[in-house]
């Protein structure tokens, strides 16, 4: 005898590496399970919910298999529901999901919030976390494991300083969004003297970069995602020709406010460009927009 079962997969994607039919293969190789050989069928399923729907109605109404392995968000199983509850099939879902649901045909194999968010929460704040920024994409899982962060934040002590949801076709989406660069003066600047810090202070850039990246934009997740420490400079040196050099300034080349250098290069080191850097005298000069001389006071005068 011959037992169908669907590998219910996406086909690309870091997802796709979960085989179905090296896993039929080994099975058969041991013999099958209880003397009957298993055959998979393979569907894709786009990592659209309604193509989810739509294969897993086809593989248990017209293929009849026996089972169906698959699905890996929260919004494509939601969408299989009813289709395999409807067939009266049997759904293994592989993946950790929001909790909530309980179906007489599908198997949830994976962790749900009480085994792994509320452990991370708990583990956050044994570490002093103070404060989170919930954000993910806009779909069942996260905006239902952040209603159960939201609850226990609250019995923790933590509080959420925002919420953010991404549509899950997004594609204009960027970690500067989060990840954001304020300059700030170490003494006038946290004054607490509101012209005065307006006057100084510079906000609102978003950075790319990470404590780990050769872009080192440090963050550190207890206080949120705002930079925390970055690259006063960036130079590249040609040591075969010095004129050939660049570099940038987090800043500009001026500490008055109201200076056009004040923060001119900031612009630029966001965007990760660099300006030449004139080595020898007659480079600088050709360079230079406007000259500083110094004079000596006459010793009489």
């Amino acid at each position: 005898m011959t037992e169908d079962v669907a590998a219910f997969q996406r086909c690309i994607g870091v997802l796709a590496g979960f085989d179905m039919f090296d896993v039929a293969s080994q099975t058969l190789a041991d013999g099958g399970i209880l003397g009957k050989k298993i055959e998979p069928v393979e569907e894709d399923g786009q990592s659209e919910p309604t193509v989810f729907a739509e294969k897993i109605n086809k593989l248990l109404t017209e293929d009849k298999v026996s089972a169906v392995f698959g699905g890996w968000t929260s919004a494509s199983r939601k969408a299989m529901l009813p289709v395999v509850e409807g067939a009266k099939g049997l759904l293994f879902y592989p993946v950790q999901y929001e909790g909530l649901e309980a179906s007489k045909n599908i198997y949830y194999t994976g962790a749900t919030t009480n085994q792994q968010i509320i452990p991370a929460m708990d583990f956050l704040e044994s570490k002093g976390v103070k404060t989170l920024f919930l954000a993910g994409s806009d779909y069942v899982f996260p905006r239902t494991a952040n209603k159960i962060i939201k609850q226990y934040a609250k019995e923790l002590g933590i509080e959420i300083v925002g919420e953010e949801y991404v549509p899950l076709d997004s594609d204009d989406w960027t970690w500067g969004h989060l990840h954001r660069l304020d300059l700030h003066d170490p003494t006038l600047g946290e004054s607490g003297i509101g012209p005065v810090e307006w006057l100084v202070n510079r906000d609102g850039w978003e950075v790319d970069g990470g404590s780990s990246a050769v872009d080192a934009a440090a963050w550190d997740a207890a206080d949120g995602y705002d930079v925390v420490s970055a690259p006063s400079m960036r130079m590249v040196v040609s040591l075969a020709d010095w004129d050939d050099s660049r570099w940038i300034n987090l800043t500009g080349v001026s500490g008055h406010p109201f200076d056009d250098h004040y923060t001119d290069q900031t612009d630029l080191y966001v965007r990760g460009e660099t300006l030449p850097w004139a080595f020898t005298s007659d480079a600088v000069e050709r360079a230079g927009d406007d000259v500083l001389t110094l004079e000596p006071t006459p010793a009489d005068g």
